[in-house]
């Protein structure tokens, strides 16, 4: 198992990450993945939270990356559409939302 909390939309490279989590994870092996709770529809992502992780994304999160020649997706780049399509170019075979009660995260359950 390898897990990750918070990580994939900090990151310079998250594909490449990615990538590499599939390579070191074994051929029965799950990663755990827990992100920012978000959409790929901006109107899903008004309100009091959506203004948290806007303004975590442009004053920390996508600048660090950014900062690092990275692609700068920020808290709101990782969406559910993001998940499913980076880990299928990464290599993995399934990615399952776990069902969390938590506004701020989602919780995935990635699998070769």
């Amino acid at each position: 198992m390898i897990t990750t909390f918070d990580v994939i939309h900090d990151a310079p490279d998250p594909s490449g990450l990615l990538k590499k989590i599939r390579r070191a994870l074994a051929a029965d092996g799950v990663y755990v993945c827990l992100d920012i709770n978000c959409s790929d529809k901006l109107e899903d992502n008004i309100g009091p939270l959506g203004a948290l992780f806007h303004g975590f994304s442009v004053l920390y999160c996508m600048t660090t990356s950014l900062a690092w020649g990275g692609l700068g997706l920020g808290t709101l780049g990782f969406h559910e559409r993001n998940a499913h399509e980076m880990c299928a170019d990464a290599g993995f075979g399934s990615v399952r939302r776990v069902p969390l009660e938590n506004p701020f995260n989602n919780l995935y359950e990635i699998t070769p």
